[in-house]
């Protein structure tokens, strides 16, 4: 069994950002800020967006388990069962990599479609490399899987009336070809974020644009104290 960090899908998107938020997020977490209202708010809709988007593919079966552990057992019994026919929140681990699939749909002959959910309308960067990612690990975890994709908020639908018609709340955006071109990107992301966790201290990098995009990074009041 393996002593590095366990890369999860935020670290991971962290990394790419960054390689120092990366390295603080995994060893030293207390020095993040707090996230405000607004990014809590923004959380609390995308997390109810989640739920709906369960609905549209009923009878599945969510992997509760917050252990890595049991959270893979219970994953890999749902993938093991015929009348499974969608997993919420599958727990999937590869190269000390783990990430948590949104929800992953029985597509027939032994294989699973991959769906990523986002309260968003348009598929930008850094969801691609979070689904990318989660292909990469499903991959390599044994799972075959059919179509990759993102599940997006449709147009002409609201956050904020999300149960008024739930059937026309979801647009899905496949993805796999694109998937499977960057597999040796991510791989070579993910052998580089296990170097740089291997460090003994966080890398230097120095504050630019990147520290708030394609997110604010909650390291930066510590990162401008350490200038």
């Amino acid at each position: 069994m393996s002593d590095r960090p366990t890369i999860s899908k935020t670290r991971f998107i962290g990394g790419c950002q960054c390689a120092r938020r990366l390295w603080l997020e995994t060893f030293r977490s207390e020095l993040a800020a707090a996230p405000d209202f607004q990014t809590r708010e923004r959380f609390g809709l995308g997390t109810q967006f989640g739920v709906l988007a369960r609905e549209h593919y009923p009878g599945g079966t969510l992997i509760g388990a917050t252990q890595n552990a049991a959270a893979r057992r219970a994953t890999d019994e749902a993938l093991s069962d015929a009348f499974v026919p969608a997993i919420y929140e599958a727990a999937l681990q590869h190269e000390d990599v783990l990430v948590r699939a949104d929800i992953l749909v029985r597509a027939g002959l032994g294989s699973w479609d991959l769906i990523e959910v986002k309260s968003v309308r348009n598929a930008r960067e850094v969801f691609v490399l979070d689904l990318a990612l989660q292909y990469w690990v499903a991959r390599g975890a044994g799972v075959r899987v059919g179509k990759a994709g993102l599940l997006l908020l449709a147009e002409g639908a609201s956050l904020e009336n999300m149960d008024a018609d739930p059937a026309g709340l979801f647009a899905f955006e496949d993805l796999t070809g694109e998937c499977e071109r960057r597999l040796p990107e991510i791989a070579e992301r993910v052998a580089f974020f296990h170097e740089v966790l291997a460090g003994r201290y966080a890398p230097d990098v120095p504050m630019g644009p990147h520290c708030r995009e394609p997110y604010e990074c909650p390291f930066v009041a510590h990162c401008s104290l350490q200038r």
